[in-house]
């Protein structure tokens, strides 16, 4: 459950939670109304998913390199039956 945690909810979640601590403490010593905002800051939430998004990305393709044996080093081996018990599906290393 961490895993899934760090690799999946904190990455999209992070920059939301970012943005609305800004937004608060902006707030809370700005001078500025939300009618003289720029468009880019009217629409942030926008940018605070599609940076989650590709933080998300890079989270999943640095665990892909830097995790695991290569592909090309291993056997598949199915799931069979073994003494009638039924053994899961595991990777074999090649000599």
């Amino acid at each position: 459950m961490i895993r899934i945690f760090f690799t999946y909810i904190l990455p999209l979640i992070a920059p939301t939670l970012l943005y609305f601590a800004w937004r608060s403490w902006r707030k809370k010593y700005s001078k500025n109304s939300d009618k003289n905002l720029a468009c880019s800051e009217k629409n942030i939430l926008f940018w605070c998913f599609l940076s989650g998004i590709i933080l998300m990305g890079i989270t999943l393709v640095s665990i892909a390199f830097t995790s695991g044996v290569h592909p090309t080093k291993t056997d598949y081996i199915s799931p069979h039956l073994k003494n009638g018990k039924i053994i899961g599906p595991t990777f074999k290393k090649m000599q």
